[in-house]
């Protein structure tokens, strides 16, 4: 079994912790996080899949039928749900208020798509998870966030400054 996502995004694992600011170290998680600087840059694309959805993928697949039945179970795997960055902007500003003021004040790039075109039938295949079971799109970005928030609280407690690159 094989699935290619683009960007996760979402939570971390209950008890994960990084005692110091490596931002890279949060994987593409640091593509989100550059919604919280003023002056970064966006993503460079739209496609991303929740990290929960994934691992859930990986797992339901174990029990899926073996490839002499059902072919191949190498797929690209993204949320049905597609997003605008100026959406999740308005999206953090309405939710999370306390973060208006440090959001990216670039304009965000438009795109001609908002989502990773995949073949949902033939994830539902191989993994038995429908478009409907994916985690909807609002709670992957706010828990990315809160996630993000969380590390900030920690790494201030232990006196590390912020400095979240800019690309």
């Amino acid at each position: 079994m094989g699935f290619n996502p683009p960007f996760l995004y979402g939570t971390f694992p209950e008890g994960f912790t990084q005692p110091t600011p490596d931002y890279y170290a949060l994987s593409t998680m640091i593509q989100l996080y550059r919604f919280l600087k003023p002056s970064s840059v966006f993503p460079p694309f739209p496609g991303y899949a929740d990290i929960r959805d994934c691992a859930k993928a990986h797992i339901t697949s174990l029990d899926s039928p073996p490839t002499s039945v059902i072919g191949r179970k190498r797929v690209v795997f993204a949320s049905p749900h597609g997003y605008d960055f100026q959406e999740i902007l308005d999206l953090i500003a309405e939710k999370r208020p306390e973060l208006k003021d440090r959001l990216n004040k670039n304009p965000p790039p438009k795109f001609t798509f908002d989502r990773t075109p995949v073949d949902f039938a033939r994830i539902e295949q191989i993994t038995g998870i429908k478009k409907e079971d994916y985690t909807p799109r609002d709670v992957t970005f706010l828990d990315a966030i809160d996630a993000l928030i969380s590390f900030e609280k920690q790494w201030a407690a232990l006196g590390h400054e912020l400095a979240i690159p800019d690309n």
